[in-house]
């Protein structure tokens, strides 16, 4: 498909605005990203400017960074960001309004929004993002970025650019954060809360091999680790942190209810062994938890009040009140959305 030449050179003062902003070569997700972001009609075509926007970077790519600065002023400097119409304060509530947050009070709310950086962020995203913003600004209150960059898997890696791409389209959308995490800065806060677990029984070192504790948990069945004493317990968790047990020998697991209906809340995992580096902390942790257990954590020791999340996370909520109840915590309050569907669209930022 062909595009005309104001669209091209849309996508060429973008293209320089990033290069010369990050004095880098442009990120093709950024460029697309921001163009969608001014012209949403464009989305619908979204698989066709992906060539455009490419050979548009390979045209500035020899360029030196005084060159693209003097090209970036010849196309008027910086394309103007939109401008978001200012939210009313005069409390008039209308159909259109979202519902109050329960138990929400001025100046005392703390949100988040907790991506994965395997990728650029999708329109789904962009959904939480703008639904936590709204209520930080509704509230006064306090909106953080916490990255979900556990060591993921084979599959779903952490990407050291991801980070910067999730950053730039905070700054795109116009929305302001009062703190950024990163949970792989985390792992020593995440060790320090699991041996109380193992003390009074609430969790277990599970020795199982993967395909044994799926059979288990479907035949709702105990794997033998389940009910040994505390001390075994404690030193099996010193042998996974200190090498003892190798990748898939040994996980962590939480004691649920084994006659669950969902044959996945089950005894699930917390905490597993992986060799893969990570793009921040390389290999430096070998144990990781799993997002579960870092949201239970977090979402207390950060301060948050109240979580945003898919109506498809629910189970997500369980573990958290389980974690709690068995650390006798309290935690925020869970508010939820529905799933949001794109006719002919993959909504994943996995892959570009």
């Amino acid at each position: 498909m062909s595009f005309g030449p104001d669209l091209r050179a849309r996508v060429t003062r973008l293209a320089l605005e990033n290069a010369v902003e990050h004095r880098s070569e442009p990120r093709p997700e950024s460029i697309l990203g921001a163009l969608l972001g001014f012209d949403p009609s464009l989305r619908a075509q979204r698989a066709e400017l992906v060539p455009l926007v490419r050979e548009v970077i390979a045209e500035i790519a020899p360029l030196s960074p005084e060159e693209r600065e003097t090209r970036l002023r010849s196309l008027g400097g910086p394309e103007p960001r939109p401008v978001r119409p200012p939210r009313s304060t005069s409390g008039d509530e209308t159909s259109q309004d979202l519902p109050d947050l329960p138990g929400a009070e001025k100046g005392r709310v703390t949100l988040r929004f907790a991506p994965f950086p395997s990728g650029a962020l999708h329109v789904g995203h962009a959904r939480a993002i703008f639904l936590n913003d709204t209520y930080r600004q509704r509230y006064d209150g306090r909106f953080f970025l916490v990255f979900d960059d556990t060591v993921g898997s084979a599959e779903k890696r952490p990407a050291l650019d991801s980070y910067d791409l999730i950053l730039e389209d905070f700054e795109l959308a116009g929305v302001k954060l009062s703190k950024i995490y990163y949970k792989s800065d985390r792992l020593p806060e995440y060790y320090r809360h699991l041996p109380p677990l193992l003390q009074t029984g609430s969790a277990y070192v599970c020795l199982c091999p993967a395909e044994l504790l799926r059979h288990r948990r479907e035949a709702r069945e105990a794997c033998p680790e389940r009910d040994r004493e505390a001390s075994w317990q404690l030193e099996a968790w010193e042998g996974m942190l200190s090498g003892r047990y190798g990748e898939g020998e040994a996980v962590v697991r939480l004691k649920t209810d084994l006659n669950h209906p969902n044959p996945a809340f089950r005894d699930r995992v917390l905490f597993r062994i992986s060799n893969l580096d990570h793009p921040r902390v390389g290999q430096r942790y070998r144990v990781w938890p799993l997002l579960e257990f870092s949201w239970a954590v977090d979402d207390v020791e950060l301060g948050i009040t109240h979580v945003l999340r898919g109506k498809d996370l629910v189970m997500e909520d369980e573990m958290e009140q389980a974690l709690w109840k068995a650390w006798g915590w309290t935690g925020p309050r869970f508010a939820h959305f529905g799933l949001l569907r794109i006719r002919e669209a993959k909504l994943s930022k996995s892959k570009f």
